[in-house]
């Protein structure tokens, strides 16, 4: 009798023990998703505040008098920025361009430069060619000369 006592009250030691290991896990699940919603809602709150501040701070740029068709610096300041970004953008385009026309030009004036030292070169290796063929003729006509005026003398 004894031992079926302890059998069966330990079977249900082990059924307090799950019972017990279930709740704790299901109040851990509770505190988890109350955690969850606690940031949830927090971050909410966040979100509402900042949308106020931004219809805040819209209404009283919108309160800001101004005389009848001028606007307020503070809604001058954007278009300004916004012209800027567009100036900004247009003059980088041109100098893209510009600078894109400016290598094309130094690239054509390099080869116009480098045909003309070709031919710079080739007519200084034919002038000194003709200065030597000339001073061959010049040897030439001295001898000639030297020999017609020798066989005149005789």
């Amino acid at each position: 009798d004894s031992a079926g006592a302890q059998g069966g009250g330990a079977s249900a030691s082990a059924r307090e023990e799950e019972e017990a290991a279930k709740k704790l896990e299901e109040e851990k699940a509770a505190k988890d998703k109350a955690e969850a919603l606690g940031l949830a809602e927090e971050e909410k709150r966040k979100a509402e505040a900042q949308k106020k501040k931004t219809e805040d701070t819209k209404r009283a740029m919108a309160a800001i008098s101004t005389p009848k068709g001028e606007m307020s610096f503070f809604q001058k300041v954007p278009e300004k920025i916004k012209d800027l970004e567009i100036n900004y953008s247009f003059l980088q385009s041109y100098m893209q361009e510009s600078k894109k026309q400016y290598d094309e030009a130094f690239e054509d004036l390099q080869a116009e430069i480098k045909k003309l030292q070709t031919t710079l070169t080739d007519m200084r290796t034919k002038g000194e060619a003709l200065t030597l063929d000339t001073a061959e003729r010049v040897r030439n006509l001295e001898n000639r000369t030297a020999a017609w005026g020798a066989a005149q003398r005789e």
